[in-house]
């Protein structure tokens, strides 16, 4: 049996970009990469798998961020969280002090996947300073197919679906205490960056979408002109 995770940035951000101010707070390397990324990317989303050996990143060009420090970051908490829903045996998680009774494992009766979702970035201005006031982590498993595409990326399966399957109880209550608790885990530095990573994706995917030129911003963040 097999389990297997995916991060994925999700960003809505309905705001000006053109009268707003946000400060970054992501280095200006990973800044440009996601410049790249969602400026190619149709559906201007950006995610990764830990499947394999090296994992996997997904997108139209999923080579833009491959290699990226981007990619390590999301690899690293898809791994920390993965660890929080499925309680394995040596896990990372050991020892770390939960917000409540620790995550309990359960029999894993067929191949599934958890997909940790960061999303609704919902902004707001104070004296022209661009801040978030909503976010959240979603987190939704689903049986998958044994057979997956050809660049190895997991298919779900749908016939399981169809006859009502369910994750183990144990999962969701997992699951439910990561999403019930997501101010608890933003304490450590490394979910905090990913909602770093997530704001910034807002932001440019509202660039992107009032018709800016995020390649050309990626070119200027990489010869040190953007301000």
């Amino acid at each position: 049996m097999h389990s297997r995770r995916r991060d994925i940035l999700e960003t809505e951000s309905g705001i000006d970009p053109f009268w707003q101010n946000y400060f970054v707070k992501i280095p200006p390397w990973s800044l440009a990469t996601l410049c790249r990324e969602i400026g190619t990317d149709r559906r201007a989303l950006v995610g990764v798998s830990e499947t394999g050996g090296d994992g996997l990143v997904f997108g139209d060009k999923p080579d833009i961020y491959k290699g990226s420090d981007l990619a390590y970051e999301l690899m690293i908490a898809d791994k920390f969280l993965g660890d929080v829903i499925f309680a394995p045996p040596n896990a990372w998680t050991q020892g770390y002090k939960f917000p409540g009774a620790a995550p309990t494992t359960a029999i894993v009766k067929s191949s599934m996947l958890v997909r940790f979702a960061f999303g609704n970035f919902r902004f707001a201005a104070n004296d022209g300073q661009l801040s978030v006031v909503n976010s959240s982590l979603e987190v939704r498993m689903m049986p998958v197919s044994k057979v997956p595409t050809p660049s190895g990326q997991l298919l779900p399966n749908y016939n399981a679906m169809d006859k009502g399957w369910t994750p183990p109880d144990e999962f969701v209550a997992n699951a439910r205490m990561l999403t019930d608790h997501v101010d608890y885990f933003r304490r450590e530095a490394l979910i905090a960056q990913i909602f770093a990573d997530g704001e910034t994706a807002a932001i440019l995917r509202s660039l992107k979408q009032s018709g800016q030129d995020l390649n050309a911003l990626a070119d200027t963040i990489e010869t040190g002109g953007a301000q």
